[in-house]
């Protein structure tokens, strides 16, 4: 399933457009079973898969999808973390296969001086994350940018989240694992088919 969705990926990376491919990083929480429901669940019953969404200030218990998206429309790579995995540390696990030079945009739980510096020097990948106003790095006219230009993962959050049914049903976590990994999968056939068909 690896190989189809790098397959995938390098097709995207081939079809021109008229714009410079940027990238942008984000979590999408993945619920497994209802909180009320969390001490009975049989999928996934440790306490690790218990999480929180800051944006939203509530607790879920499930999974946390990480991706890194194209501004082209498509997931360049994901990887699925228990609930409570912080964003910084799921961002660690990403194999960060960009271009030299690429942009990566992200919002403030990615903001890490050392990540950032480490990214630039080695990677030459310019890491771009929104920060708090009182931070040594705040600067108002790249704050502007990093927002304007991060939009885009939202939608395809929003569109990848509007593929998953009501309820994710599966008897074990590998299961559950396997239909997330599909859902991605099905999203970046789906947006290479609207693609080619323009």
């Amino acid at each position: 399933m690896d190989v189809i969705f790098w397959q995938i990926t390098q097709i995207f990376k081939a079809i021109p457009v008229g714009f410079v491919e940027e990238y942008a990083i984000d979590t999408f929480a993945v619920k497994v079973c209802e909180n009320i429901r969390a001490n009975r669940c049989k999928i996934a019953p440790s306490k690790e898969f218990r999480g929180y969404i800051a944006s939203k200030e509530m607790y879920f218990h499930g999974l946390k999808l990480h991706i890194i998206a194209s501004n082209k429309g498509y997931i360049k790579e994901f990887l699925i973390t228990p609930g409570r995995v912080h964003d910084i540390n799921g961002f660690y696990g990403l194999p960060l296969n960009l271009e030299e030079g690429a942009i990566l945009y992200a919002d403030r739980g990615y903001a890490d001086y050392e990540i950032e510096d480490l990214l630039k020097e080695v990677e030459k990948i310019n890491l771009m994350p929104i920060r708090k106003n009182n931070s040594k790095r705040f600067d108002p006219f790249k704050q502007f940018i990093a927002k304007a230009s991060r939009k885009f993962i939202e939608t395809i959050g929003s569109c990848l989240n509007g593929l998953f049914t009501k309820k994710i049903h599966a008897v074990t976590l590998h299961g559950f694992l396997l239909k997330l990994t599909l859902f991605v999968l099905s999203f970046n056939i789906q947006q290479l088919v609207k693609k080619v068909a323009t």
